[in-house]
């Protein structure tokens, strides 16, 4: 049995998909089948319950076998236009982008393309001398030494955001910077704009071009993409930095490290995926690999995979990562043992849904 537990140091360190520091179908869920368990269900309505009364906004789904165990919307979408949330409604999800960054690069190694053990400079058009040791594998643990972001300040930020950069044009700026020692596990958002600069090089497509017809469409996630702008504005969440507060306006994030949006339920068919092999993105043992807990995050019990994270109890292993940025936060969690799948979205920025998802996981993964 798996209880998880969050290291609240380690919540900090992947929330944030921003720059600088912090952070098909029809859209309706069915309801579970009458096979599903109800004493899971019960106890995993239960545990919904005080979310409403504490304001919460946003979207919760829990899945087992890939059938709906509970699938509940909270609040406004939109204050001011008085839209609700639904299970159909789009949320940014930040860091939970960088999940999918690491198997295009696995699309691209079982292509012959490249190798993950590679050096990221063997990818790029051009690299610094000292940068000549760092893999590509380390720029996806977050073990190359690479900086956090790739500015430092908000202003520096709404100036680069202004320039709608390329990957490339990312590179230029994060090759310039310090690099510290490899083989230490620090957070870095700037490695992963390689990562989508080494995307670019090698396929010769945007990173959001080459996500959506290599990753995406094939997985059948019709309701998500990384350009926010150019989504339907009447199924995006407005995010909310306070209860009738809207966010800053973002029109561009940085994309390789965070600019996914989806709906719960894209998102569960990318746990799905990530459970079942199913569709047969990867080969089994390519899947595998983004799933292994791989280097360990000094002071925690916690390893850092292929942009996931896990924790062991005994023989049990939760799989999980988190996402933050103004107005919106994620938790995103699967526990293979069971095929458990949990997808917490919020809204409103100043509600943390890695409590509410470890609290419906331990109960989904516990319970009959």
């Amino acid at each position: 049995m798996i209880v998880v537990r969050v290291a609240a140091a380690v919540c900090a360190a992947v929330c944030g998909a921003a720059l600088v520091a912090g952070c098909v179908g029809d859209g309706t869920t069915p309801p579970a089948p009458p096979s599903t368990a109800p004493n899971v269900v019960a106890r995993l309505e239960q545990a919904l319950a005080p979310l409403e009364r504490q304001g919460f906004r946003g979207v919760v789904e829990v899945r087992r076998d890939d059938r709906v165990l509970v699938s509940r919307a909270f609040g406004p979408a939109d204050v001011a236009a008085g839209r609700p949330n639904t299970p159909a409604t789009r949320f940014r999800v930040a860091s939970v982008t960088k999940q999918f960054t690491a198997v295009g690069i696995l699309l691209l190694q079982e292509q012959g393309r490249l190798k993950a053990t590679d050096a990221a400079c063997a990818h790029l058009p051009a690299c610094p001398p000292a940068w000549s040791a760092v893999t590509i594998e380390q720029l996806i643990t977050h073990t190359a030494g690479v900086v956090r972001n790739v500015v430092d300040t908000p202003q520096e930020r709404a100036a680069l955001l202004a320039t709608r950069p390329s990957h490339l044009d990312l590179a230029a700026r994060i090759l310039a910077r310090p690099l510290g020692a490899p083989g230490t596990w620090a957070y870095s958002n700037a490695g992963y704009d390689l990562l989508g600069a080494v995307i670019e090089h090698v396929s010769g497509r945007t990173y959001g071009a080459f996500l959506r017809a290599s990753v995406l469409d094939p997985l059948g996630m019709g309701d998500s993409g990384i350009d926010w702008p150019a989504a339907e504005p009447s199924t995006r969440a407005v995010g909310y930095v306070g209860p009738a507060t809207p966010a800053p306006s973002v029109d561009d994030e940085f994309q390789a490290a965070g600019a996914l949006y989806a709906t719960t339920g894209d998102l569960a068919r990318w746990n799905t995926f990530l459970l079942t092999g199913t569709p047969p993105l990867l080969t089994p043992a390519t899947r595998d690999l983004v799933l292994a807990p791989t280097v360990p995050v000094p002071g925690m019990s916690v390893r850092y995979g292929y942009g996931v994270q896990t924790w062991r109890d005994g023989k049990d292993l939760a799989i999980e990562h988190n996402g933050g940025m103004p107005g919106f936060r994620t938790y995103n969690g699967i526990h293979p043992g069971t095929r458990t799948s949990v997808t917490v979205v919020t809204n409103l920025d100043t509600f943390d849904p890695s409590t509410s998802g470890h609290t419906l996981m331990d109960i989904a993964v516990r319970y009959d």
